[in-house]
This record gives C-alpha cells, structure tokens and sequence, in this order.
C-alpha cells in the first residue's frame, strides 16, 4: 500500500488567505490524499471540517505554535483541532532565548515530553519538526541528536529532509539509526546550485529515502514542503506531486 501524499498548506498560504475553498480545491484535483494545515486562517474549525470532506482531502496534521500548547491553551488547542479531525499536532519552530543556552534546550526537550504524555491521553499526538539549526553543534550539544535522544517515543519526530541535506546530513542514514521515531517525512527540494528546485529534479536521493521512511520510520505520511518558487506556488506543489508519481510514490 502506498504511503499518502500530503501537502503543507504553508506552501500555498498566500492563495489559502485569499481563497481557502478554491485552494483546497485545487489541491485535491491535482491528486494530493490530503493536507497538513499551517493555521486555520480565520475559518472555524467545523468550516475547515466541511470543505476537507467536500473536497475528499484527509488531515495529516498540523504546524502550530509553541505556545498553543502551553497549559493555559492547551484544552482549547486540542478541541479545536479534534473538530476538524486532527490529530496530530506539530512545533514547526524554537527560536530566541529557548535555544540560547544548554539549559533553554532541555527545558523545552522536557516540555515536548510533558505535552506529548498529556495529549496521547486525549488520543493526540505531538510531534517537532527541524530547521537548520538543529543540526549545527551548539551550547555542546547537536540538537537533533540529543533530542531523539531525550525525548520519549511519544513524541513524533517529522524530519524536514529539504533542510537536513542542506546542512549535508544523510537523511538514509538519519532513518536508519533512529527506527520507530521519524513517523512522517517533510519532501521539501533541496539543490547545491539552484534557489528554488521541485521535487524529484533536486539533489535528495527521494527513490531511496523514501521507501525506507515508509519501512523503518515508520512513516504513514509523506509532506511536501514548497518554500522557494520559481513559477506560482500552486503550480510548484503541482508539479512536485506529478515527479513523485512518475516516481511510483
């Protein structure tokens, strides 16, 4: 059984702000199986619920802030997304004094542990996914290491692999040392000498990475992420999924 394709909204966010049904609509005619939402864009989350079914597309999750899941949000946090039927929620992002020091890290490791250990009793799930920065030595540590590391098996590791290979790390290798942990993979093109590539004519080794994911991950969703454009986003998430199927994904 293929593993299905999801496109990260945040890709799209300048059409989703300006027409989300059309949007979604769009996105579902090129073939995607379903989205992963970067906000809700001011539409409530039974709207959000009723165009997902009008248009057939599935929730793989969603990107939301840090502090959306602090405890004086968290309840909230969750039956809003629980409306629309999502389940698994994803901290796109860390930054300022939380990774200043050695300490910020692991305070918001703990925090990941805490949150993840209180949404699976409500039958979510929270994950983080990586920039850059967690593959750089710092405060002595490599984040994305010592995260995996630190972090319990509750908690869902999304490896973007567009910024791991642009940082030099082996993706293959990152998949195959952490078995059980990575349950969902961002496609996001990266290559050397170009600004803004599309899936499949970039330089990540795709027809490798990804079947494996999909066996020791084990990832049940593959993302793409489109951030650099060289034509119009919806045209460059288009042409991205038709390369993954050419690819037999």
């Amino acid at each position: 059984m293929k593993t299905p394709i999801a496109v990260q909204l945040y890709s799209v966010h300048k059409d989703c702000q300006t027409d989300l049904p059309g949007t979604l609509r769009a996105v579902a005619e090129m073939g995607y199986d379903g989205v992963e939402l970067a906000g809700l864009h001011d539409h409530p989350a039974a709207e959000w619920k009723q165009m997902l079914t009008d248009y057939g597309l599935r929730v793989e999750g969603a990107h939301i802030g840090r502090e959306l899941l602090l405890p004086d949000a968290f309840n909230q946090t969750l039956d809003t997304y629980a409306e629309l039927g999502c389940r698994r929620l994803i901290v796109p992002w860390i930054g300022g004094d939380a990774v200043a020091t050695a300490d910020g890290w692991k305070r918001f490791f703990s925090f990941l542990n805490t949150t993840a250990d209180a949404a699976d009793a409500r039958g979510f799930e929270i994950g983080f996914h990586n920039h850059a920065m967690e593959f750089h030595y710092t405060c002595g540590m490599i984040p994305i290491l010592e995260m995996l590391r630190a972090c319990t098996t509750l908690v869902h590791f999304q490896i973007d692999m567009g910024w791991a290979y642009a940082v030099g790390a082996d993706g293959i290798s990152l998949i195959r040392s952490n078995p059980g942990r990575i349950r969902s993979i961002h496609i996001k093109p990266h290559k050397a000498d170009d600004p803004a590539p599309y899936v499949g004519e970039d330089d990540v080794p795709w027809q490798k990475l990804l079947p494996l994911a999909a066996q020791v991950g084990p990832c049940d969703w593959f993302v793409v992420e489109h951030e650099h454009y060289a034509a119009e986003p919806l045209d460059c998430i288009k042409r991205d999924l038709s390369n993954l199927r050419a690819m037999g994904f």
